[in-house]
Order: structure tokens, then sequence, then C-alpha cells
């Protein structure tokens, strides 16, 4: 007689394949997420109930390829984000370029108000955006030209902030606001602890005076 092929068996919910492989829910589903865990949805949808085979889990498990697959997918899938941030930066920039050019060549001060505010805003954009962005040597350096370029034909349209931004990382921008702030703030409170602490120093040497009379 010919042997019965194995019976597959199936595994149903999230739990019940968890408790088979010794994992909470929440560790199951990621695992499905980021290192392509079998998990099938009869139903087709994303909420629906799950099923796995212990065949499929079985060699998932014991099978690193099938992860090693997932790991470089992410890793592929990062590398493309960060290839299309690292376009819009050059194309923002270049966009910013255009709107300070024409906030510079127009008597309309309406105009030129509003093609400034945009150029500012796209460059404080880049900014931010950067220091997230892995960039090739020779997209640093035609961005940092432009940026240099920005920053000129902003401080000619009157963004002198833009002098202390092009000298400051993007993330000690705020720092170094709110330090000077504090700069005012403490010298207001020295002054008033310094004034303070001259009438007690004073109460209490007239208090040591009439301690020694």
């Amino acid at each position: 007689m010919p042997k019965e092929p194995p019976r597959l068996e199936i595994l149903s919910g999230w739990k019940e394949i968890a408790n088979y492989l010794g994992k909470g829910v929440r560790t199951v589903q990621r695992y499905e997420r980021e290192m392509g865990l079998p998990i099938y949805r009869p139903a087709g949808k994303s909420s629906a109930a799950v099923v796995a085979t212990r065949t499929e889990l079985e060699e998932w498990a014991t099978t690193p390829h099938g992860r090693m697959d997932s790991v470089a997918k992410r890793r592929s899938l990062e590398s493309r984000t960060n290839k299309l941030r690292a376009g819009f930066l050059q194309i923002d920039c270049e966009i910013a370029l255009t709107f300070a050019s024409i906030a510079s060549g127009t008597r309309d001060q309406e105009k030129r108000r509003r093609t400034t505010q945009i150029a500012r805003t796209a460059y404080d954009t880049i900014m931010r955006l950067r220091k997230d962005t892995g960039l090739s040597d020779a997209q640093a350096d035609k961005l940092e030209a432009d940026l240099r370029r920005l920053r000129n034909e902003l401080q000619t349209l009157g963004q002198t902030k833009v002098l202390v931004r092009s000298a400051i990382d993007c993330s000690n921008q705020a720092f170094a606001l709110v330090t000077l702030r504090l700069r005012v703030k403490s010298g207001c409170f020295i002054n008033r602890h310094s004034s303070e602490a001259g009438r007690n120093t004073g109460l209490s040497g007239s208090g040591g005076a009439d301690g020694r009379s």
C-alpha cells in the first residue's frame, strides 16, 4: 500500500501559535512583521483570524535564512527611504533658492514677504531633516554649497537668524536659544539675589555687632 502523506497539522489563532513557539502573542506578531514568520489569514484581512502549520513554523524556527531575508528586506527598505529623503533635501533646497531669488527680484512687498517665508520654511525643514539622512560625500558637498547660497540670500532678505543656524546644528539651535533666554533671566535673578544677599548680609552684620557689644 502506498504510504499516506503526513497529516498537515494546523495551528489556529495567535494564542495557539504563540504557545507552540513558547513565546508571547505580541512577540509572535512582531516575528511575522519583521522576520517573516509564516502566518496565513484565510479571510484575507489583516485583522482576521490567523492560522499556521507546524511544519512551516518548525522550518522557520530552525532555518536562519528566512529570518535573514526579512532583515535584508527591511534594510533595503530603509536604504530606499534614505535615498528618497536625500533627493527631497536637494529638491527642496533648489525650490527654496528659486523662491529666494523671486523675493529678491520683486518690488511687491507682500509677494516678497510670502516668497521669503516659503524659502525660510524650506530652509528650516532641510536643517531639521538633514541630520537623520545619510548622504554621500558628493551629495553632502552639493547640499552644503546650496545651503550657503540660500543662507546668503535669506540674510540679504533680512533673515538674520540664518547666520546662527549656519553655525549650529539643527538639534542645538533650540538649545542655543533657550540658553540665551536663560542667561537673560539668570542675570535678572542674580541681580535680585545679590541685592537680597547684600541686605541679608547687612542684617547679619548688624546682629553680629549687636552681639559683640
